[in-house]
């Protein structure tokens, strides 16, 4: 969840992970990984959903 390094999961990382799926932003490889937050295999809506989730205290991200 933590795309941008700054140590803690929040919106500037639903948004960095928005901006990477519209191919406005690349990612390193390890970025990807982070960005898989549900560990589905693929970055998606479902990774945004998810740390919009955690931040609303409704999800916990590991």
């Amino acid at each position: 969840g933590d795309v941008n390094g700054d140590g803690k999961v929040g919106i500037d990382d639903a948004t960095n992970i928005q901006k990477y799926m519209a191919e406005m932003l690349d990612f390193t490889d390890k970025q990807k990984e982070l960005a898989d937050v549900n560990k589905d295999g693929k970055v998606g809506v479902d990774d945004v959903t998810l740390i919009q989730k955690h931040m609303a205290g409704l999800a916990v991200i590991e």
